[in-house]
C-alpha cells in the first residue's frame, strides 16, 4: 500500500490479536474517481491507477484515493492469499465490535442489525485474483438495491449518486 509495504502488513498481522485488528482507508474525496488530471487546491494533481493522489509530476502525495475494498484486496494479497473471505471480519465484524461503545448512541442503526424482518444491506463481491480487486456486483442498501452489475453495468459518474430506481 502506499503506507505500509507488504512485508509490515505481514508483521502486524502474524503479531496483533485477530480480534482487535481491523482494515482501514484514509480515502479522500478522490476514492472512486477514475485516474487522471484533476485540479485541486488551486493546483494540477494526478491520480494514478493504484489510487496515489499527488500534486502533478511530484512526489508530495495530496491524499489517498484507496477504497476500502482495495484496502481488503491488499491486504489478502499481502497475506498470500487467494481467499479475501479469509480477511472479511477485519473490515466488517471486528470494527464494529470494537466501536460498539461509538454506535451505542445510535439505536436506529445497532438495535437492528441483523434482526429478522428488518431490511438487508449488504453488498456482493467479486474477487479479481489477477489484479488484486474486489468488484462490487451488487449493493442492498435497506432492503433496496442501488447498484447490480447485471442490471446497471454502466458507471456512476464521479461525484454523483445513480437516479433512484423506484
Amino acid at each position: 500500500g502506499h503506507h505500509l509495504p507488504p512485508a509490515t502488513a505481514r508483521v502486524f498481522y502474524r503479531a496483533k490479536p485477530r480480534d482487535r485488528l481491523i482494515v482501514v482507508s484514509d480515502a479522500i474525496n478522490m476514492a472512486g474517481a477514475p485516474p487522471g488530471i484533476y485540479r485541486a487546491y488551486d493546483a494540477v494533481a494526478e491520480l494514478s491507477p493504484a489510487g496515489r493522489f499527488g500534486f502533478y509530476q511530484s512526489p508530495i502525495l495530496i491524499g489517498a484515493a484507496v477504497s476500502l475494498a482495495r484496502c481488503w484486496a491488499n491486504l489478502t494479497s499481502f497475506m498470500g492469499s487467494d481467499n479475501p473471505a479469509a480477511f472479511l471480519r477485519h473490515v466488517t465484524r471486528v470494527p464494529a465490535t470494537l466501536m460498539g461503545g461509538a454506535l451505542a448512541g445510535a439505536p436506529e442503526i445497532t438495535d437492528q442489525l441483523g434482526q429478522p424482518g428488518t431490511p438487508a444491506t449488504f453488498c456482493l463481491w467479486k474477487w479479481d485474483p489477477e489484479t488484486p480487486n474486489l468488484v462490487p456486483q451488487r449493493i442492498v442498501i435497506r432492503g433496496r438495491t442501488i447498484y447490480d452489475r447485471q442490471t446497471r453495468p454502466t458507471a456512476v459518474p464521479f461525484g454523483r449518486l445513480p437516479p433512484r430506481a423506484d
